[in-house]
């Protein structure tokens, strides 16, 4: 709406007529100002005068003067009144003809610069009136001018008709003029309304474009100092307000890259960058940020522009379409030689296991090395199903769970596994109290297949520890996995979840793999957060469950 009445604005702006521009205080300023100067000159030269002076001329000079200031005194008076304006424009330019005329004839014939002063004003009558006023005020002045000329009984000949000849159209040439000059002023003064009212409208389309763009938008000075911010960066960085700020507070990386000059080329493009970011919520994200020289035309200090955008979603969802991809190609593989392989499994192990039993292999010798056969076989053969366990599409019951349930159960069943360390500190948390949607049996598969991994990870720190952490937010549920023990490099954790990648000297490479994918049938967010010899963190967001359920109130107890 707002970008609508913008246009219409605009629209009628270059419809309706501009209005002239207002020169009449600056006219009526100087005809007050010649009064003045004339009464001032009028007393210096009383003061002055040394001989006999005729108090009769000097009276009718002030009586003269006072009435150019009375009529100027009235005009100002009824100058709001638009009624009366005009007409009384006119009258007062004729009055001060007639003050003018009074003065010549008082003064004396022999002062030419009284023509001037006619002129003058007839000058601030084309300015004020436009051509046809200016003309009128020249009519009205050839008229009183030609009469003092020609009742003077001193000017006679054929000089003084040449001379009102002259005088005459040198006024109405004065008052063309000036009539054109008015009009030029007023188409002037038009164009500069229409140019102020444009780049108003283009600062208010400005306003409108930044105030409603979706990405954080900076800008910084030289200094690296905030200068400007719009909202989106504002709710991205989860501030009230940047301005003041220095870049090294909010993106610490792009202000060291600014600072060594990594970015200051010549040719002015825009540079696009990804950088990691932790907000106050501690939740890591991928920010792209599009960086633009800004130069400032007054100081010349280099300035720049960022667009800000975060790209963590996208970032999640292009990983998951990776890992899709590769699944589709493993799947293909898996339909095609899984049973292949399990039905001469089960004859070998059936023909195995009935030579173990036969005469001819009662030697201890034998009888081993047909127990480890038997044994390897079982574990191909568990192996290719948990292959094809991982392939097949999974079946998610759509069940209210208890996210606190599964985690003690999990946490039971790691304590009650021999095989795994005993001397871990685990620091259980379960704060959630929502619901969540899925298959239990799955979720705490998936759920033990991580908790496991942490306590491998522990073995051989000097204090290990374990955190297990579930808490609500607005728009889920978030259970935290946390060790300390020897971590993952970054190429460890890309390929973390590809079939058969294992760092374990006996892993089979596919629990990560199946607890990634349970997790995802759930509609999780996994996020993974790990340094070598640092520990690792497995932080896991389900959706939560907004269905109405008979048995809430018992699972929310379990919870």
């Amino acid at each position: 709406m707002e970008v609508i009445d913008l246009l219409a604005v605009r629209q009628g702006r270059q419809k309706r007529s501009v209005d002239p521009v207002v020169i009449g205080p600056l006219v009526e300023a100087v005809r007050v100002c010649i009064l003045a100067l004339a009464l001032l000159t009028f007393f210096l030269v009383l003061m002055g005068a040394t001989e006999f002076v005729n108090f009769e001329i000097w009276t009718s000079l002030l009586a003269i003067l006072s009435l150019g200031f009375l009529s100027h005194l009235l005009y100002l008076s009824r100058s709001g009144e638009r009624a009366h304006s005009a007409s009384a424009e006119y009258a007062v330019f004729a009055v001060d003809t007639l003050v003018f005329a009074g003065l010549y004839y008082f003064i004396g014939l022999l002062q030419p610069i009284f023509l001037f002063v006619f002129m003058g004003n007839i000058v601030m009558a084309g300015l004020m009136l436009k051509r046809v006023g200016g003309l009128w005020v020249a009519l009205w002045t050839s008229v009183v001018y030609s009469v003092l000329l020609l009742a003077n009984p001193e000017l006679q000949g054929e000089n003084i008709y040449l001379t009102v000849v002259l005088n005459n159209l040198a006024f109405f040439a004065v008052a063309l003029l000036s009539g054109q000059l008015s009009e030029q002023l007023n188409l002037l003064g038009e164009r500069v309304k229409e140019q102020e009212e444009d780049v108003k409208a283009l600062q208010h389309l400005n306003q409108l474009i930044v105030k409603n763009i979706s990405t954080g938008l900076l800008m910084i000075d030289s200094k690296r100092e905030i200068t400007f911010s719009n909202q989106p960066s504002l709710d991205l960085f989860q501030e009230d307000d940047l301005n003041g700020f220095f870049l090294d507070r909010v993106i610490p990386e792009v202000a060291a890259m600014l600072k060594a000059g990594d970015l200051s080329g010549s040719d002015r493009q825009a540079q696009r960058l990804e950088v990691n970011y932790v907000n106050k919520d501690q939740e890591r994200m991928v920010l792209e940020v599009l960086i633009s020289p800004l130069r400032e035309r007054e100081s010349g200090d280099q300035g720049h522009i960022l667009l800000v955008q975060d790209l963590t979603e996208i970032k999640r969802m292009q990983q998951k379409l990776m890992e899709k991809d590769k699944l589709a190609a493993v799947g293909q593989l898996a339909a095609g030689i899984a049973h292949e392989i399990r039905n001469p499994l089960a004859s070998i192990s059936g023909s195995i296991q009935m030579l173990a039993t036969s005469v001819s292999a009662q030697s201890e010798e034998d009888q081993k090395l047909l127990a480890i056969t038997v044994r390897e076989i079982d574990r191909l053969n568990n192996l290719i199903a948990e292959f094809l366990d991982y392939v097949r599409p999974s079946d998610i019951v759509e069940d209210p769970i208890s996210v606190n349930s599964v985690l003690t159960d999990v946490v039971e069943i790691v304590k009650l596994n021999k095989s795994l360390p005993q001397a871990v500190e685990l620091d259980l948390r379960l704060e959630s109290k929502k619901l969540i949607l899925g298959n239990k049996d799955k979720l705490k598969q998936a759920l033990l297949n991580i908790l496991i991994n942490a306590y491998q990870a522990v073995a051989h720190a000097e204090e290990p520890r374990v955190s297990v952490h579930s808490y609500d937010r607005s728009h889920g549920v978030i259970v935290s996995i946390r060790d300390n023990g020897c971590g993952m490099s970054e190429g460890t954790i890309r390929r973390m979840y590809e079939p058969f990648h294992t760092t374990k000297p006996k892993g089979t490479g596919l629990g990560l793999a199946i607890t990634n994918k349970i997790l995802e049938a759930h509609g999780a967010i996994i996020l993974v957060d790990s340094e070598v010899d640092s520990g690792t963190t497995f932080t896991i967001e389900f959706p939560i469950e907004t269905k109405p359920h008979p048995d809430e109130m018992a699972l929310r107890k379990q919870a």
